[in-house]
């Protein structure tokens, strides 16, 4: 099953467009009117061992869970040999994790987006420049001389 997350990971395929377009919200802030209905509907698309097992393809989540988990992991041991006390230590990990880890998921997802940005710019900038104007193989020019 394919998860929502990778979307947007794999590049355009045939002529669809690089960015995918996005509608901005409606002038009033809610979509549906019920801010509650929204929540219950995006708690439904929490899919716990799917999501796991699809953190490798989600842009940013590998790195953010695994500088989260060395951070965490680290000061929570230095921690501990400062402290002797498990508890303190633990608390220490769990909270250096979630820091580390939030921090390192905002930098990358707004390097993302300045990419995108720049990607944009591109593409707007030249227009006729694009992967399905490309031959696979170059047709014989004047200036080739086959030997």
């Amino acid at each position: 099953m394919a998860s929502n997350h990778a979307e947007g990971s794999t590049g355009p395929s045939g002529s669809s467009p690089a960015l995918p377009s996005v509608s901005p919200a409606p002038a009033g802030g809610s979509r549906s009117g019920s801010s509650w209905s929204e929540v219950g509907q995006a708690l439904k698309t929490i899919r716990p061992v799917e999501d796991l097992k699809n953190v490798g393809s989600i842009p940013c989540g590998r790195d953010s869970l695994l500088y989260g988990i060395g951070g965490g992991v680290g000061i929570g041991c230095l921690r501990y040999l400062s402290s002797s006390n498990p508890r303190v230590a633990g608390n220490w990990a769990v909270g250096s994790f979630m820091l580390i880890a939030i921090y390192q998921w905002e930098a990358c997802r707004g390097e993302r987006k300045r990419q995108e940005e720049k990607l944009k710019v591109l593409s707007e900038k030249y227009p006729h420049r694009h992967v399905s104007n490309l031959t696979k193989g170059r047709p014989n020019d004047e200036n080739s001389n086959p030997s």
